[in-house]
């Protein structure tokens, strides 16, 4: 990625090239290129793939993308994910807010204590971000838009 933003490129500006092309255009080694052109040819199969979650309402975002979080970018730089995937209110991501995570396995107290969370949360205007998973998170989730609040899941892979 920084190669081709000191080019002046984007990611798309490498569809239609071969491996020989890629290899000088990029400065990269011939078994990096090659591996780069195949990932490249099934750009028509991930086309159909990315339409089919489309029409689902599940959306791509790129670090190429000019909507892409920018705090994502500040704050993990290189290390933010390429691709985001998502359903819902895209302007949600990046804004602040309160992480929760916590035990799937909870008493009452527990499940008191993350509703809590959860509402103050909503009710203060942040952004309640979680991973959402049964339990801590999803009770906190829950809670935060019980009291017409935001609540953002963020899940692995």
């Amino acid at each position: 990625m920084k190669r081709l933003k000191s080019l002046s490129k984007r990611p798309k500006d490498l569809l239609g090239k071969n491996a020989e092309e890629l290899k000088r255009l990029l400065e990269i080694e011939e078994n990096n290129a090659e591996r780069i052109a195949r990932l490249l040819d099934r750009g028509g199969a991930i086309a159909i793939k990315l339409e089919r979650l489309e029409s689902q309402g599940i959306h791509v975002l790129t670090r190429a993308d000019p909507d892409y979080p920018t705090r994502y970018k500040e704050r993990l730089k290189e290390k933010s994910p390429v691709i985001l995937f998502y359903a819902g209110e895209k302007a949600l991501l990046g804004q602040p807010g309160i992480a929760v995570v916590g035990s799937r396995n909870l008493d009452n107290v527990g499940e008191k204590c993350a509703e809590f969370v959860g509402n103050v949360c909503g009710v203060s205007g942040l952004v309640l971000y979680s991973g959402g998973a049964k339990g801590v998170d999803t009770i906190s989730m829950k809670a935060s838009l019980d009291v017409q609040g935001h609540a953002v899941g963020i899940l692995a892979n």
